[in-house]
């Protein structure tokens, strides 16, 4: 066999692997959400922690010091929220009632109060383990129920009956953000706290941001990576119907960020 002869069938075998993957849509969904949970249990085991939603354009800043930020400094500090604005929560102990959503392997545990309700929201099953031993180190935070599903559709979860949700690193990867925000308003309590953080598309006219757009449109981020390259949730949140929305623009590297926290 030829030179020639091995690089056609080398290139025939992976354009059929990608046309393969690309027909089968649930097949790749689930390879994907395998690997990110194996990618951080590798790191868990490797570094000693990790931030659960670790992907190339994220691992230009450091986390923490966002999350920081987010939970720390915006709005009202959360690990202050002790008493609930849910009616059928107001007279128990057992703290205000919070979702996540995007949960991943649990690693925003930290900053909850250190007495909860919480309601974990991810569509992926395969980081069950790490929840619960991440969980295993706050007592206090008690595990209501884990919804494997998206936040598009939280239904199991009753109207007006959460005090605070929160999301990280997840709204590139949501397919409907009108309806995403629908739903956080719908289980949110009248004066509940959205707290979000996400990174955004590259400055306009870069390389990053053409690329990113070639991606998003032609369908291969959708398809390969789940995810929307060109969004900004900061102006998308500004549209939803949020009595208020404190959050600000930051840049960390090459990486445009937005965090902030939005009031029903």
């Amino acid at each position: 066999m030829d030179l020639q002869t091995k690089k056609y069938l080398l290139f025939a075998s992976i354009t059929g692997t990608i046309g393969v993957l690309y027909l089968n849509r649930s097949f790749l969904y689930s390879l994907r959400q395998r690997f990110l949970a194996r990618t951080f249990q590798k790191e868990k085991k490797g570094h000693g922690h990790s931030h659960g939603h670790k992907h190339g354009s994220h691992s230009s800043f450091n986390m923490d010091d966002l999350k920081d930020t987010l939970f720390r400094h915006l709005g009202p500090i959360l690990a202050e929220c002790k008493v609930s604005n849910v009616p059928e929560l107001k007279s128990g102990h057992d703290g205000i009632r919070i979702v996540e959503i995007g949960v991943g392997s649990g690693t925003n545990f930290k900053y909850f109060p250190t007495k909860c309700l919480f309601i974990a929201v991810d569509p992926n099953p395969f980081f069950e383990n790490d929840v619960k031993e991440n969980l295993s180190k706050y007592p206090g935070v008690k595990l209501e129920r884990r919804l494997i599903t998206g936040v598009e559709d939280m239904s199991e979860i009753p109207d007006g009956s959460v005090d605070v949700l929160v999301g990280t690193m997840v709204f590139c990867q949501v397919k409907d953000i009108e309806k995403t925000f629908k739903e956080i308003l719908r289980v949110l309590v009248p004066g509940g706290k959205f707290y979000f953080m996400d990174h955004l598309a590259a400055d306009k006219g870069s390389a990053t941001h053409l690329l990113q757009l070639f991606l998003t449109y032609s369908g291969i981020a959708r398809v390969f990576l789940n995810a929307h390259l060109d969004r900004d949730i900061g102006k998308d949140i500004q549209h939803a119907a949020f009595q208020s929305v404190d959050h600000k623009y930051i840049k960390s590297g090459k990486t445009n960020m937005v965090i902030g926290v939005a009031e029903k």
